[in-house]
């Protein structure tokens, strides 16, 4: 906790006041209407429909290798499973899985970026319903094709997914005809992934004319050019990565005119927050003012007549 002087009185301020709450943001899905193969191994029929998938694997004794790869399609407005899955909060899959066998055929999910070359998959899918985390801290996604398997790579390629979807592989032990059903299909996150914004490449190049922040001119970069207290580079980087703003850029500090206590933060454009006040740190939080950031720097909510307190405040970023 920090304190600060306000008046003859004492003004305490969490350490919320320079690390950024954020409530989190009403779910956005995207479902599969459509799908796509690259083409089967062995003996295996397709039946698309719709949301649906169906792959028939035959008669066959003993039985022969067959497998298939399915990738998801979205054919709505905004809608598709391609794109910058970090941007757009996108933090499950989730699908149904049938299948008219009572062996356990071989699911994996799987997931590919043109950009690396990578595929990875997440194995071990069952019959039934499964919701599967993009976090890799359990080990979930393992590297399928490709020439890197580190963390690094995985949060890189999630900013570049081409393809999302399932590759389904025959049980060995299975003679008997059998089908395998994936419907259901959907991404959550806090927006669709086809409603992706400029990439911060692109917004690089706009604004200085190069793709990589390793190429930005240190003095254009550095510079502030709005007088808002943070610098052009880092503008950018706060609205184009969420995570690095709130680690690194958002900071907040009180004045006060012995009266009014104002509380400025750094903000980001067409982001709403919320400064709430408690008399107590666990006590229980009211707010005092919200504000719409018009443009990305800092922002400020003054609580008039502030009282004796003391008084703990912190920043909420709404969704």
């Amino acid at each position: 906790m920090t304190t600060q002087r306000h008046g003859t009185k004492w003004m305490a301020a969490l350490t919320g006041l320079v690390s950024l709450m954020a409530v989190s943001a009403v779910a956005a899905t995207t479902t599969a209407d459509a799908w796509k193969s690259d083409g089967t191994v062995g003996q295996v029929t397709l039946t698309l429909d719709g949301g649906s998938a169906t792959a028939g694997f035959r008669l066959s004794s003993p039985p022969l290798p067959a497998q298939v790869t399915l990738w998801a399609d979205a054919t709505g407005d905004n809608a598709s499973f391609s794109g910058d899955y970090k941007r757009a909060g996108v933090n499950a899959l989730d699908l149904d899985l049938a299948s008219t066998s009572a062996g356990a055929p071989i699911i994996w999910a799987t997931l590919k970026s043109e950009a690396s070359q990578r595929q990875w998959v997440k194995p071990g899918l069952v019959i039934g319903h499964n919701s599967i985390s993009f976090d890799r801290t359990g080990g979930g996604w393992l590297l399928l094709s490709g020439d890197d398997e580190s963390d690094v790579a995985w949060q890189a390629d999630l900013r570049a997914v081409s393809g999302l979807g399932i590759k389904v592989i025959r049980d060995q032990r299975i003679i008997a005809a059998h089908n395998v059903t994936v419907s259901a299909f959907q991404l959550a996150g806090n927006q669709t992934v086809g409603a992706a914004q400029p990439t911060l490449a692109d917004a690089l190049q706009a604004r200085f004319g190069v793709s990589s922040l390793a190429d930005v001119d240190p003095a254009l970069g550095n510079a502030d050019d709005d007088g808002d207290g943070m610098s052009n580079v880092n503008e950018l980087l706060a609205e184009f990565d969420p995570a690095y703003f709130a680690d690194n850029l958002f900071k907040a500090q009180l004045s006060s005119d012995g009266k009014d206590v104002t509380i400025r933060f750094a903000c980001v454009k067409g982001n709403t927050y919320s400064v709430q006040k408690a008399s107590t740190v666990d006590g229980a939080y009211g707010e005092i003012g919200s504000v719409t950031a018009g443009d990305t720097g800092s922002a400020s909510v003054t609580d008039s007549g502030a009282g004796d307190g003391p008084n703990f405040y912190r920043v909420i970023e709404l969704p």
